[in-house]
């Protein structure tokens, strides 16, 4: 990959997560309720009272009622947007970071794993409407939108420290005119000669730290014959 094609998948990612604003924000609000969420989990836990279970049983009645009034604030927040509209903008974030080359397989697992876990949780939390599946949807919120902004983060990097570097680029290379006097008629050891060419071209690249993919040698024309150059103050007449 040349430093113009990572620059490019760089500014690709930021203008994909620019794009699903509305989901972020709508996420995000969800991912919001996660703290209530665990205290009520804790409290349900510690709801045991030994020896007294009257006191227990209105104690865990008490937290019941926080519950779901705690789910009834949750579900209305989660309605606020369509279900499909939310699996569509998914399924676009999925097919657009798929077009992403830069992040190897950490974005693959996010892909394969994070996103498609958290379709089939807001379908379940809608559809069964219970503590352990609202809980479940609200908790992976937070981390999925903790690693889709590391993303965005480590493309913002990559844009401002890889930017300066692109400058020095030219947008057409020179072109070299390599002139041999050879009898290399046979087809093997011409090749052979141009891959010794470009082995040595692609070593003098790393002696001077350049990218051997963002300056390329390539063949543009190859000619064969007879050819009189200057040389000695020397020319045809």
């Amino acid at each position: 990959m040349t430093l113009k094609d990572f620059l490019l998948n760089s500014e690709k990612v930021l203008q994909i997560v620019d794009n699903q604003k509305t989901l972020i924000e709508h996420l995000s609000k969800i991912a919001s309720f996660n703290s209530s969420y665990i205290s009520l989990y804790k409290e349900l836990r510690n709801s045991f009272i030994p020896k007294d279970p009257n006191a227990s049983h209105n104690q865990i009645s008490n937290i019941i009622s926080k519950i779901v009034k705690q789910d009834n604030l949750t579900l209305a927040e989660i309605n606020k947007m369509r279900p499909y509209d939310l699996f569509t903008d998914l399924q676009k974030l999925i097919s657009d970071l798929k077009q992403i080359d830069i992040f190897g397989q950490e974005l693959e697992e996010f892909l394969e794993s994070d996103l498609k876990n958290l379709i089939n949780l807001h379908t379940d939390a809608l559809s069964e409407k219970n503590f352990d599946k609202i809980f479940s949807f609200v908790s992976l919120c937070n981390p999925f939108l903790t690693k889709l902004n590391r993303f965005k983060y480590s493309a913002e990097i990559f844009i401002s420290n890889l930017q300066p570097l692109q400058k020095d680029i030219p947008e057409q290379n020179e072109v070299i005119d390599i002139q041999i006097s050879s009898h290399l008629t046979n087809l093997e050891n011409f090749s052979i000669f141009l891959k010794f060419i470009d082995k040595l071209y692609q070593n003098l690249c790393k002696s001077l730290e350049i990218h051997y993919s963002d300056y390329p040698l390539n063949i543009i024309k190859i000619e064969s014959g007879s050819c009189i150059s200057p040389r000695n103050n020397w020319t045809k007449k």
